[in-house]
């Protein structure tokens, strides 16, 4: 499922970045909300946001990281013991991708939507860069709200004896009033 997942966005992201290039000259926008969204023909070089553009390596760089970061998704992936997590790993390993390719065939990655916020101009983004962020922000905000979801979906990093680990908040509250009962009985056949 992970991996069909990062094919539709694979794709997804291959097709509005032929579109955007067949249909508007480069450096040029079309105006679909007047002094808030655009969509834009520009070329990021790169990474996020154009960091280390400057950079005479950078295509290289940018194509070894993004290769690793593929290579590491895809072996998360396999050994994930999360499906939620397998999917939005799938998410972020279809925005990898797209974006690597790109970078490695042309050297530069297609960016197209651009929003402006008065006077603040977000830098231009694609579907893979949605991908990536929303995958990886979905991960974070999951491995907030449960603390188990990370050792499910890197469960070769968690080193805890399988007896000793905790399923998640509940699991630990639950242990804790556990020791609290238990201290206090102690207490009571102390005093009694």
């Amino acid at each position: 499922m992970a991996y069909t997942i990062a094919t539709i966005i694979f794709v997804l992201d291959q097709v509005t970045k032929a579109l955007v290039e067949a249909h508007i000259p480069y450096s040029s926008h079309v105006t679909l909300s007047d002094g808030f969204f655009h969509l834009v023909n520009t070329r990021n070089t790169g990474a996020a946001w154009s960091l280390f553009s400057d950079l005479t390596f950078s295509r290289l760089l940018l194509s070894a990281v993004s290769l690793a970061a593929a290579w590491l998704i895809a072996v998360a992936i396999q050994k994930a013991k999360s499906k939620s997590g397998m999917i939005l790993l799938g998410i972020v390993l279809g925005g990898t991708v797209g974006n690597m390719v790109d970078r490695i065939r042309l050297g530069y990655v297609t960016d197209f939507f651009s929003f402006t916020f008065g006077k603040y101009a977000f830098p231009a983004f694609n579907v893979a860069d949605m991908a990536i962020t929303l995958g990886a922000l979905i991960i974070v905000i999951k491995a907030i709200a449960d603390r188990g979801f990370i050792d499910k979906l890197f469960p070769w990093l968690d080193k805890t004896p399988a007896e000793k680990r905790t399923v998640g908040l509940d699991e630990t509250i639950r242990e804790a009033l556990e020791a609290i009962d238990e201290e206090r009985d102690h207490d009571e056949k102390s005093d009694g």
